[in-house]
C-alpha cells in the first residue's frame, strides 16, 4: 500500500485543474490551515482507492491501494504553499 507524507497543510486554495490525482481533477478547493474541516482529505478520499489523513504533527499522509499519480498545473496550490511538499509525481 503506497503512502506519501506530503508535509504540513499550511492552507490556501486550488483552482480547477491545479490538483489532479489518478486523472481525477479535484476542482476548486479552499483549504484551511491544518485542513480544519477536512476539505482536502475528503477530496482526496473521494478518488477511487485513495485516502488521506493527518498524522500527529498535522502532516498530510496520502495512501492508496496501488501506485498513484499526482499531477496538475500547481499541485502545491495557488499560493505555492497550500501543502508543504505536495509535488507532482508517481508514488509507489
Amino acid at each position: 500500500m503506497p503512502s506519501f507524507n506530503a508535509g504540513r497543510v499550511q492552507g490556501g486554495e486550488y483552482r480547477d485543474g491545479q490538483l489532479v490525482i489518478n486523472s481525477t481533477n479535484l476542482g476548486v478547493l479552499v483549504v484551511a490551515e491544518d485542513d480544519a474541516g477536512g476539505v482536502l482529505r475528503d477530496a482526496i478520499g473521494a478518488v477511487t482507492g485513495m485516502s488521506a489523513e493527518l498524522d500527529g504533527e498535522n502532516n498530510l499522509v496520502i495512501s492508496s491501494a496501488s501506485p498513484f499519480m499526482i499531477e496538475g498545473t500547481r499541485p502545491l496550490g495557488a499560493q505555492g504553499e497550500t501543502v508543504e511538499n505536495l509535488h507532482p509525481g508517481y508514488y509507489e
